[in-house]
């Protein structure tokens, strides 16, 4: 029986930190999308969408997350080796899903040179690819091909948290990463950062580096991040709560910790039918 279990909801909802504690604690294989793309392509998910646009990165999302749907056959020839797309695609099983991704990505964009590492082949092609704990996107689901994968293939989870949280996690993990890459200190709170080596933790929310090669970052600055950011997360939410609600189950990560999170999604998942087994430890 398939035991594939996806993660869904917004940014900074908890879905990379409960991906990695539930996969622990069922014993199943932990996949982060965005992690999958980085490797494939061998850049960040900040520099994908700056170089080839979120609609590109959209795309890309839907082909891994059909790949951990067992939708595709990968050749153990091609491992640690690189390819062209194209011929990644010729891997599919289903040829609707080969047409669409000719259609949406190679015909599209061209061509693209990408690395299948030994990792991302196992976990598609090897004995635990039906025993996974997928953390997506947060936008993973405005693509209506990944929303039929996960409907079709996925147990669902949506991690829902209040707004005012969410902004408080993702200032916090932004401004960490401001502080992270300064090159010197000054006082009243400024860094000195190099804007061309700057990429934002979480890219739709905080706009990347505008060209400048050295930008002061102070506290105005910040602040007017803050306000912007909490704008687009609110566009966000508008824009992905109605699918986010498709999901099979509706966790509160808010309200509860990492570890709670975790326990809950599995009490759901042995009271359903697609139950994965559970040692006497974990209940």
């Amino acid at each position: 029986m398939d035991q594939r279990i996806i993660l869904i909801g917004p940014p900074a909802s908890g879905k990379t930190a409960v991906g990695k504690t539930l996969s622990a604690k069922l014993n199943f294989n932990w996949v982060d999308i965005d992690k999958s793309a980085e490797d494939l392509f061998g850049k960040t998910v900040p520099s994908i969408i700056k170089d080839r646009g979120i609609e590109f990165f959209r795309k890309i999302e839907s082909l891994i997350l059909t790949a951990l749907a067992g939708q595709i056959n990968i050749s153990e020839e091609s491992v640690e080796k690189r390819l062209d797309l194209s011929i990644f695609l010729d891997y599919l099983v289903d040829k609707d899903s080969k047409d669409y991704f000719d259609k949406n990505l190679i015909y599209k964009f061209g061509n693209e040179q990408i690395l299948i590492k030994k990792s991302f082949y196992d976990l598609t092609q090897g004995n635990g690819a039906t025993k996974i704990v997928v953390s997506a996107g947060g936008g993973i689901i405005e693509e209506e091909l990944s929303r039929k994968l996960i409907k079709s293939h996925f147990k669902s989870f949506y991690l829902r948290c209040e707004i005012n949280e969410l902004h408080r996690r993702a200032e916090l993990d932004e401004k960490n990463r401001v502080q992270n890459i300064g090159t010197s200190k000054h006082q009243d709170s400024e860094s000195v950062v190099d804007e061309e080596s700057f990429e934002p933790v979480r890219p739709l929310l905080f706009n990347q580096s505008s060209g400048s090669r050295v930008a002061v970052v102070s506290d105005d600055f910040l602040k007017e991040r803050r306000i912007s950011s909490y704008q687009k997360l609110t566009e966000l939410l508008a824009k992905r709560s109605k699918f986010y609600e498709e999901a099979d189950y509706i966790i509160d990560s808010g309200n509860h910790s990492i570890d709670q999170v975790a326990e809950i999604i599995i009490d759901k998942m042995i009271k359903s039918k697609k139950a994965p087994k559970v040692s006497d430890n974990l209940i």
